[in-house]
């Protein structure tokens, strides 16, 4: 007998999992496009390209002798050249001397001193997160590197090797409101899981809720760690603020098993099961490995034997319909946020509309 299409392509899709979801490996949260990692190796290319075989060694000797502030300002762009061709640490340790003087002086009055963000993709690009970290906390490099790209690249960059606590250190120093940084430490808050990394994210909620808007993302990851600290209720009241999607109705079930109430988890459960019956769209509802582990410790604790029974056999039907998933919650928190620039590589830049006359004349 043939295996049903929707199963059959359950399966294609689980077969492919271990190459995307590898716990070992070190997942930034956003992507390379986002960051401007792509197109900061491109311009690596292009320069090396640009300056020949000797280039490198010219603009070494010239930086070598560089020794005050001043000879620093005057050899700024042959700085920016290094920055795209340095490849080990000799090369950023004369990079860095040099950035220390010409950060003693007065930064503002270099015409176009923006070279911070560039910089860090560097130590991104070479794999050296605690020395760019090291960099950003040294008091005179760290007005350069105070902008909030910087905070972000920084962020992803600690986070995605695994710096938890000094991700965290790092939103400490921002100074102005963005999302993508706010997204990374309440991950980081997630991964620590102490009582003082939730107290530290409940902070961060609590302070910026009314004036600022919280990426789905950042929600998600709070809402975990109040259900890893025991807190299911205030995950139900975060989830509240979400728009739903599978991630969301995965992590709703985890907060409801949390508190202990079967009778509206199998409520949802349900729900569910109705919603499958959509055969246009066979993956609108999907309910992952762990969240399933989950819900039958619970129910098969709050249930009668008969209820737990009919939880068995819907647990069977969801499975026949291919909702149930190899996939865990844990996982796809860590996918990669596209950002707009992903998206508009896909569907193409959005319009930008100057005459707003004729918009409304054909809403009308």
């Amino acid at each position: 007998m043939a295996m049903p299409i929707r199963k059959y392509c359950n399966s294609l899709f689980i077969m492919k999992l271990p190459k995307y979801f590898n716990k070992n490996d070190r997942r930034q949260l956003f992507s390379e496009a986002d960051l401007k990692l792509d197109r900061f190796q491109r311009q690596r290319v292009f320069k090396k390209d640009e300056l020949g075989v000797t280039g490198k060694n010219t603009i070494l000797k010239k930086l070598e002798c560089v020794q005050t502030s001043t000879d620093a300002k005057s050899n700024v762009y042959s700085l920016i050249d290094l920055i795209h061709i340095a490849e080990n640490k000799e090369d950023l340790h004369i990079l860095k001397r040099v950035t220390q003087l010409i950060c003693k002086s007065d930064i503002n009055t270099i015409e176009n001193f923006s070279f911070g963000a560039s910089l860090l993709r560097l130590y991104y690009y070479l794999g050296l997160p605690i020395e760019a970290y090291e960099m950003y906390k040294d008091p005179a490099c760290h007005e350069f590197l105070s902008d909030n790209t910087c905070h972000r690249i920084l962020m992803d960059m600690l986070y995605c090797h695994k710096y938890y606590n000094e991700t965290l250190d790092v939103f400490r120093g921002l100074k102005n409101f963005n999302i993508d940084c706010v997204t990374l430490a309440l991950a980081s808050c997630y991964h620590i899981n102490t009582e003082e990394s939730f107290l530290k994210a409940h902070s961060i909620v609590k302070n910026n809720k009314e004036e600022h808007v919280f990426s789905r993302r950042a929600l998600l990851f709070y809402s975990m760690l109040c259900i890893r600290q025991n807190k299911p209720d205030q995950a139900l009241q975060i989830l509240t603020l979400v728009k739903e999607n599978n991630l969301s109705k995965n992590i709703k079930l985890m907060a409801l098993a949390k508190s202990g109430q079967g009778r509206q988890i199998m409520e949802v459960l349900e729900t569910i099961k109705d919603l499958s019956e959509n055969v246009e769209m066979p993956l609108l509802c999907r309910i992952y490995s762990d969240t399933m582990t989950d819900l039958e410790q619970v129910l098969k604790e709050k249930l009668r034997p008969k209820e737990f029974a009919n939880f068995c056999f819907l647990q069977e039907d969801l499975s026949d319909r291919a909702v149930l998933s190899r996939q865990t919650v844990s996982n796809l928190l860590e996918r990669i946020i596209p950002g707009n620039i992903e998206y508009w590589r896909r569907g193409g830049k959005q319009k930008v509309i100057r005459d707003f006359s004729s918009v409304s004349a054909e809403a009308t």
